[in-house]
């Protein structure tokens, strides 16, 4: 893993200008196969096979020992990110965070969970294996001689991924519309998905959101590429409307306030605030926001989330019989309430958690993320660096808001997905700053 060394160190910018010309730290690194696997991890939850879902929803066992391409690429992540970690082992002790620590237990008890449901123990030990995986890869990326960089390095890697899966989709809504575009009751007459490789609604819209927040990061603090990141904003924030997602929207929506709020862009701030108020006073706009956010829904499905609710009631009352180990991680929640041909989490990160692993593994999980966020509120040193590192770190606490609003109506932090890996960088991140702090110290 070998570095290259821009300028021995770059003074805090003296003047806006020189603030807005700079959009990488100064010390820029090379990829490492501690990347290359992180990758190929997160290249791993894409669903390719069309027939993939069709099949699996027809069968009456867990999981899909078919997908040879998601087992090929996490055993491949394994060995890679496995080699990285030893190769730079001696750094180990330095990177693991409380938080990180906690979430290695947390998917400890999630595996160990397993003996709970000897049926279905395999199902439940590959999926807490893939967080498992999905750590020590993390673990690797902090090991580099610049963590702080190197986890950049991993973030920006996914964006680029999501930014280029948001080109596909697009192309195929032109291309091909009767697959992309599906009927829809509500305002707008049709939802947009991703055909290949599969991505639901929801989760195109999740996408979205993060590459219109990530544009508007940009667009607002450096003028460089400013036309491209405006362009990028528009474009991502068009086809989230068209994906008729209100959690991502709403968390998108949050995102930006806390950026803005935190990073002192007054008048963006302000404009936000003047502009909800303005919506909220004409009625005829309010209304039209109100089907837009029902999409023809009754009442009462809308009452339930789309009929979540009545899963998080069956959840609970689960967890009050096994409160302490749960009922198996991942199994537990498809075999015992879902159904194994139904949905396959129970879309709210917290009562998968507290059925599959109960208190042994909610309260680390939770606890985790916690102290996540509190360590995202001081600011103090951060703040006294400055710069693009400073505002770097406001994005962070934006894409923590994100997450944190996207998990409230799904589950994606409890399992190996996309949102998953993005919540670990902002993990990786915190554990990176006592070195980034040492470093402007000498």
């Amino acid at each position: 893993m070998s570095v290259k060394l821009k300028t021995s160190m770059v003074q805090e910018p003296s003047t806006e200008t020189d603030l807005n010309t700079k959009l990488s730290p100064p010390i820029q690194i090379k990829y490492s196969i501690a990347h290359l696997a992180w990758f190929t991890m997160f290249i791993s939850i894409l669903i390719w096979n069309v027939d993939a879902t069709v099949t699996q929803s027809q069968s009456a066992a867990l999981g899909n020992t078919g997908n040879v391409y998601r087992i090929f690429l996490v055993m491949f992540s394994l060995c890679v990110g496995a080699y990285a970690l030893m190769k730079n082992s001696g750094n180990l002790s330095k990177r693991l965070s409380l938080p990180i620590v906690l979430f290695i237990i947390y998917a400890i008890v999630a595996f160990l969970s397993s003996l709970l449901v000897p049926v279905n123990s395999f199902y439940t030990m590959w999926k807490s294996m893939e967080i498992i995986i999905d750590l020590m890869i993390l673990l690797a990326i902090l090991c580099h001689t610049s963590p702080y960089e190197s986890i950049l390095k991993a973030y920006k890697m996914l964006i680029i991924i999501f930014i280029a899966l948001l080109t596909l989709f697009t192309i195929e809504a032109i291309v091909a519309p009767s697959l992309v575009l599906l009927p829809s009751r509500g305002t707008i007459p049709f939802t947009i998905r991703g055909y290949i490789p599969r991505y639901n609604g929801n989760s195109l819209a999740f996408l979205c959101a993060l590459v219109a927040f990530y544009s508007f990061c940009r667009a607002i603090n450096f003028k460089k590429h400013k036309n491209l990141y405006i362009f990028l904003f528009i474009w991502s924030f068009t086809v989230l409307i068209l994906a008729q997602s209100r959690t991502s929207l709403v968390g998108l929506a949050a995102a930006v306030i806390v950026f803005t709020y935190f990073n002192k862009n007054k008048k963006t701030f302000l404009s936000l605030i003047a502009l909800t108020v303005l919506i909220s006073l004409f009625a005829t706009v309010a209304g039209s926001i109100e089907a837009y956010l029902t999409r023809g829904q009754s009442a009462e499905l809308m009452g339930s989330l789309s009929g979540r609710t009545h899963g998080w009631e069956a959840s609970i009352q689960a967890f009050y019989a096994s409160p302490i180990v749960g009922h198996g991680f991942a199994a537990a929640a498809r075999t015992d309430i879902l159904g194994v041909a139904g949905a396959s989490t129970l879309h709210g990160a917290v009562f998968d958690v507290m059925v599959g692993t109960g208190l042994m593994g909610l309260i680390p999980w939770a606890l985790s993320i916690i102290l996540i966020g509190k360590a995202l509120l001081r600011r103090k040193q951060i703040e006294k660096i400055g710069g693009m590192y400073k505002i770097q770190h406001y994005e962070f606490m934006g894409l923590f808001t994100l997450l944190m609003v996207r998990s409230l109506t799904s589950s994606g932090i409890a399992f190996h997905e996309h949102t998953l890996m993005l919540l670990l960088i902002i993990y990786g991140y915190i554990a990176a700053l006592p070195s980034l702090y040492s470093n402007h110290k000498s």
